[in-house]
């Protein structure tokens, strides 16, 4: 979850560099708010003329933000662990699921390697934020 908030944090920044928002009404939006504010300053600054390059990054910014934040955001702000197994030599082997909005649990993770694939994937969501902001910043 913390690695999600890292992109969020990045995406205020971005807005607030922009000055597309306020440092505190931007950290007050919640994740679908930052993404489409996002999307808007993309759209303010096309109109604007800004470089192509800094477009598609604020583009590739709001759609990887997007797509982590409804595959991943909510489901780790409501994950619990639950049994998942057991090792071959008995050690307990703990699972990570949540409850989805049709009352199903989904699992996010049942072995160990599963909770780092969901990290790199969460992580590499910063390289755009990146991008983009040194874009913005030259």
């Amino acid at each position: 979850m913390w690695n999600f908030f890292t992109l969020e944090e990045g995406i205020v920044a971005i807005l607030w560099e922009a000055k597309a928002c306020d440092l505190n009404a931007s950290r007050s939006l919640d994740p679908s708010g930052k993404e489409k504010r996002l999307r808007q300053l993309r759209n303010v600054l096309a109109q604007q003329g800004a470089p192509q390059d800094l477009l598609d990054a604020l583009s590739e910014t709001a759609d990887d933000f997007g797509r982590l934040r409804r595959k991943y955001r909510n489901a780790l702000a409501h994950a619990h662990a639950f049994t998942a197994g057991y090792a071959d030599d008995g050690t307990y082997l703990p699972g990570l699921s949540h409850v989805a909005r049709d009352g199903s649990r989904q699992k996010l993770a049942v072995e160990a390697g599963d909770l780092l694939t969901i990290a790199h994937e969460i992580e590499e969501g910063s390289r755009p934020i990146e991008t983009a902001r040194r874009l913005l910043n030259p």
